[in-house]
């Protein structure tokens, strides 16, 4: 709700604190979840190859784990994914995110709150 009402700081430290307690659970498909959620919010907030190494992550774990996106949820991340594609031109962060392990992931998209 924080990210529609445009109020990143909020759905950063909530984003933040919900991966946490995804980790400490172990639900792989809700940390995919979770780094979708930091991807689209580094977008906006102009981290493009981050949010692409998210992404890039998130896919790989929904792949490993069978857990697919959601049909409903496809179209806005498609459009979110696709833009964000288009304005960086390459595919190399996306595979360096499908490259990286779970738990790295998770760093990545905790430390990229820091930045």
């Amino acid at each position: 709700m924080a990210y529609q009402l445009g109020d990143y700081f909020s759905a950063r430290a909530l984003q933040d604190e919900s991966l946490i307690i995804r980790r400490e659970l172990g639900d792989r498909r809700c940390i995919a979840e979770s780094l979708e959620g930091d991807a689209s919010l580094a977008v906006v907030l102009g981290a493009t190859l981050h949010a692409a190494r998210l992404w890039g992550a998130a896919e790989r774990i929904r792949e490993e784990f069978g857990a697919a996106l959601p049909v409903g949820e496809r179209p806005p991340y498609e459009q979110r994914v696709s833009a964000a594609r288009a304005s960086i031109g390459d595919n190399a962060a996306w595979q360096e995110g499908r490259a990286v392990t779970m738990e790295l992931a998770i760093e990545l998209a905790l430390a990229g709150a820091q930045q």
